[in-house]
């Protein structure tokens, strides 16, 4: 559970308030858990050992997981290939950090996004015609921007 809140507020970006009420927690107990959680992982890191901060690593990402299978698009709602590729590539050249905000300028939202991201993930991986038609986009994509990038270059 505690993965779960952790993941909604950093991760999905929840209001702490919304979520503690969601697992029917008060937020002073959450505050409390907090604190022995912070100098439990602290008593750990200074012992010299990782376990407890390689479970709670673990966790949240069982979390996102969990999150991104219930989001999974049904197959009326998918994107085509065409729009995941675009969307990818975008994300791509956004820069260390700017794929929030570039999903954002896009009007994507970032749950869609994941899912979208889980689905083609898992249709490409059983799909060798279909994998190399999105690698083929990406390509093709990815050659495009570059030369809008020189192109720009140029005329500065």
């Amino acid at each position: 559970m505690y993965a779960q809140i952790k993941f909604a507020t950093w991760g999905v970006g929840q209001p702490l308030k919304a979520v503690l009420e969601q697992f029917g927690i008060e937020e002073l107990r959450w505050r409390q858990h907090e604190v022995w959680q912070r100098a439990r992982l602290a008593d750990e890191a200074t012992g010299g050992s990782r376990k407890l901060a390689q479970a709670v690593t673990a966790a949240l990402g069982e979390a996102r997981r969990a999150r991104e299978l219930a989001l999974r698009p049904t197959v009326a709602t998918r994107w085509s290939i065409e729009r995941f590729a675009e969307v990818r590539i975008g994300i791509e050249n956004a820069g260390p950090g700017g794929d929030l905000a570039w999903l954002t300028e896009h009007g994507i939202d970032l749950d869609a996004w994941a899912a979208e991201r889980a689905s083609w993930s898992d249709r490409t991986k059983g799909d060798v015609k279909l994998a190399g038609e999105l690698r083929a986009l990406l390509a093709a994509g990815r050659r495009a921007h570059a030369a809008r990038k020189r192109l720009a270059a140029d005329t500065r």
